[in-house]
């Protein structure tokens, strides 16, 4: 019986518990209404004023992602700019960058946060790079693979005194704080062309360089595929600039190394931590690397039905990948 009396005292308990959690749940439901309601109210009454901004601001602090408010809160900026300064203007845009700060802390991959952000700088007279620069290189040493956040980065490096080498150097830094950042890689691979594409030996010692960087993250990180991407990439552009000779000579390097690397990663169980990836993509490579050397058909075929047993996951595609050698 004082059993049965304990389990209805925690139903009871747990019941208003939950009837708790639900009131709480409405009464921010029904705050969120009113709070989206004046500010739609003011919208749709196209109200360009401060009145405006307050409205559409309280909304957006509720939900940063309502992108009417956005384009909102750009037409009250345009109306303004009719009849005040620049100076007044960038005075008010600047409050405006401190209300996207605010929002993007607990934000940080929100499109229309950056987007807007992009937006009021470009409508500055005299917009701050320089202290924009180093706001995204503070969230970038938070969360280095927000894309959002290279993207933000090559945007200002545009409007700014960046150059090609001083963010080549810093995807340098970056990559070997942490050889897994598909970002810095992918930066890397946009800026090399433009910064040594106009002299094809500078560019070919350079890729080659490049792949002694990648042959160390590859040992390192072997199951990151976006180091395997970036070899990909390398394999490619260094290909398209070298003669037949050197071409071949090329592939049968970076064969060797990701024979070298399958080997290493043969052992133990494939259900292991990691162990598919760092054993899949060295065979990928090979793979890759096999089917432009030309004769190896039949090992490319062997190794795509290794890769169905031990990445079953993604058999389908493997089979296709088989049946088109």
């Amino acid at each position: 019986m004082h059993g049965v009396a304990r389990l209805k005292i925690r139903e009871r308990t747990s019941e208003e518990i939950e009837k708790k959690r639900r009131e709480e749940e409405l009464k921010k439901i029904d705050e969120y209404k009113q709070i989206t309601g004046a500010a739609m109210s003011k919208y749709r009454e196209k109200s360009l004023d401060q009145e405006g901004l307050q409205a559409s601001a309280a909304a957006l602090s509720v939900n940063s992602e309502f992108y009417t408010f956005w384009n909102y809160r750009r037409m009250i900026f345009q109306h303004f700019a009719e009849s005040k300064t620049k100076e007044e203007m960038d005075a008010i845009y600047e409050t405006e960058l401190r209300f996207l700060e605010k929002l993007q802390q607990p934000n940080p991959k929100s499109y229309w946060l950056w987007l807007h952000r992009k937006w009021v700088l470009l409508q500055m007279a005299k917009a701050n790079w320089a202290r924009e620069m180093k706001l995204i290189e503070m969230l970038l040493d938070r969360d280095d693979r927000n894309f959002h956040g290279w993207d933000y980065r090559r945007f200002i490096a545009q409007h700014s005194k960046s150059t090609l080498k001083h963010e080549l150097d810093y995807t340098t830094k970056k990559i070997e704080s942490n050889f897994s950042n598909y970002s810095a890689w992918h930066q890397r691979s946009a800026i090399i062309p433009k910064l040594y594409g106009s002299n094809k030996e500078e560019l070919k010692k350079v890729l080659e360089e490049e792949l002694d960087l990648i042959h160390n993250a590859l040992f390192t990180e072997p199951s990151d595929q976006s180091i395997s991407f970036y070899q990909l990439w390398l394999i490619e552009r260094i290909c398209e600039i070298v003669s037949e000779e050197e071409k071949k000579k090329i592939l049968q390097q970076e064969l060797k190394i990701s024979l070298e690397l399958r080997e290493l990663e043969e052992g133990g169980t494939v259900q292991a931590k990691g162990k598919v990836e760092s054993r899949k993509w060295p065979i990928l490579i090979s793979n890759q690397i096999m089917k432009k050397l030309g004769g190896f058909e039949q090992k490319v075929k062997e190794n795509f039905q290794l890769l169905q047993q031990i990445d079953p996951i993604r058999s389908s595609y493997y089979k296709a990948q088989e049946s088109s050698v």
